[in-house]
């Protein structure tokens, strides 16, 4: 199950990402070929962006309506249709020629939301392996972000396989993949996923540790149970909390970087080696081969995350431990939170060398370090926005509130395929600032020492122990805003 899994999550998914490299295969069709004006073609080009622009949008609007639908409807339905919107979509993707250039649109449409309706319903097969669930989810989301590289073999198997070929055979492969993830592999609702087994086996592994911190570290799982049932009591508690707040900030932030990058790719690259249509064709095509990092930065991600949280987690189960000064639930819940933090660093520093790069025209290498690092920022977007939602928020709406971060950058895609490359870039600068905005809202509740936590600083610096505690991030990420 796992195998096809990730089968079906890389070669049936998200291929739109690497749809610059196909640009120029379906100008040869004459895709958009009346927006060209003599050897102008720079309108087509914008064409294709607004394609890509196009399902990106869509992929985020209906995320929320994938996280309901798998919630409501159940697993194996929702699977069903997200392989058959897939389908359509590929098929729309083999059919788009001179005549029908405008299929692009709805194509793109029915594989953005199929195949992010594949990947959240593929992903609860790591469900089975619960001693490397975070690893296994790390791993698919990596080969959903790689899923770019698909565009790139259809468009060296060209010489030997048609453009409609090469896709009406993903589209036919991947409605088999995904019956067979739904009928055989997938139950009809995600609850049922566990094997009664499995609770049985847990138990003896966990005594065969003889560790002593464990039960310390069960209380800190606990004890964030209890904060966290009790913080968010329902999905509107969850909706209108300041943590939630910040999540869609940095997500949306995050969102509109790497779109405004994808979609101005084309026309950056054209005017940086405009006497050279070989080497744009070939560094376009490259984007799409890089995408293949993400299965190395994925797990990698997952790492440094999974490091951090076991540090935060054994700080909290001494604190825990010390009965005269046992934290406050705000603090046992950001502080829980602060595991995310070096990810959250490294986010806005992809962001700002991005950028730092983009400034610098007309060096080939640039552009493969800009590939590797744009890539690298989506993937560890992703699994940092997902991980946040997972430590801060009851299991039961992770769906709908996954969905709902993700829907946040939308508003904003549109006005990533209207400017210029160098307003582009520029206009990227305050958005890398909003991604800055969370570790420093983090970084900075490490040092600050409110009034209600005065006697517990002082212990703490009295044992060497120079940051253990945090407050609520928002009064000062709204006042930095």
């Amino acid at each position: 199950g796992l195998i096809v899994s990730l089968i079906d999550v890389f070669f049936f998914g998200a291929f739109f990402y690497g749809l610059n490299s196909l640009i120029n295969a379906y100008s040869e069709l004459g895709v958009f070929e009346s927006y060209c004006k003599g050897n102008d073609c720079s309108e087509q080009r914008r064409m294709f962006s607004y394609v890509y622009v196009t399902g990106v949008v869509c992929q985020l609007v209906f995320s929320p309506l994938v996280g309901i639908a798998i919630d409501q409807v159940g697993l194996r339905f929702s699977r069903l249709i997200a392989a058959s919107l897939f389908t359509t979509g590929s098929l729309m993707f083999a059919f788009a020629n001179r005549r029908t250039s405008y299929l692009l649109f709805p194509a793109v449409f029915f594989v953005a939301v199929g195949s992010l309706g594949g990947l959240v319903c593929n992903c609860y097969i790591s469900i089975w392996f619960p001693k490397c669930c975070g690893l296994l989810l790390a791993v698919q989301s990596g080969a959903y972000d790689s899923g770019a590289a698909v565009s790139f073999i259809v468009v060296q198997i060209l010489p030997w396989l048609s453009l409609q070929t090469s896709f009406i055979l993903i589209g036919a492969l991947g409605a088999v993949c995904g019956i067979l993830m739904a009928v055989f592999f997938l139950t009809q609702h995600g609850n049922q996923m566990v094997p009664p087994q499995e609770a049985q086996e847990d138990a003896p592994d966990k005594k065969q540790s003889g560790k002593e911190e464990e039960p310390a570290l069960k209380q800190v799982d606990l004890e964030m149970v209890r904060i966290i049932e009790e913080r968010y009591p329902s999905l509107k508690s969850c909706l209108l909390s300041w943590p939630y707040a910040l999540i869609m900030l940095y997500s949306s932030a995050g969102n509109l970087r790497f779109s405004y990058y994808n979609s101005g790719l084309s026309r950056q690259v054209n005017e940086s080696f405009s006497n050279d249509q070989e080497l744009v064709n070939e560094l376009l095509e490259t984007f799409s081969a890089a995408a293949l990092c993400a299965f190395l930065v994925s797990p990698l991600n997952w790492l440094i995350i999974d490091l951090s949280r076991r540090y935060y987690k054994q700080k909290l189960s001494r604190e825990l431990e010390d009965i005269p000064e046992i934290p406050s639930d705000e603090e046992i819940y950001w502080t829980n939170m602060r595991a995310l933090l070096p990810t959250l660093m490294i986010l806005p520093t992809l962001t700002l060398l991005i950028t730092i790069t983009q400034l610098i025209p007309g060096h080939r290498w640039l552009f493969y370090f800009q590939f590797v690092a744009d890539i690298s920022f989506h993937t560890m977007l992703a699994r940092v926005t997902s991980t946040n939602v997972i430590l801060g928020f009851p299991a039961e709406h992770f769906s709908t509130l996954m969905g709902l971060a993700l829907m946040g950058g939308s508003p904003g895609e549109n006005g990533s395929t209207n400017t210029k490359p160098d307003e582009s870039t520029l206009r990227k600068v305050p958005i890398g600032h909003l991604c800055h905005i969370i570790p420093s809202t983090l970084a900075a509740n490490s040092r600050w020492d409110l009034n209600a936590m005065t006697e517990m600083a002082s212990s703490a610096m009295e044992n060497g122990q120079t940051s253990v505690l945090l407050n609520p991030a928002t009064e000062y990420c709204f006042h930095t805003i």
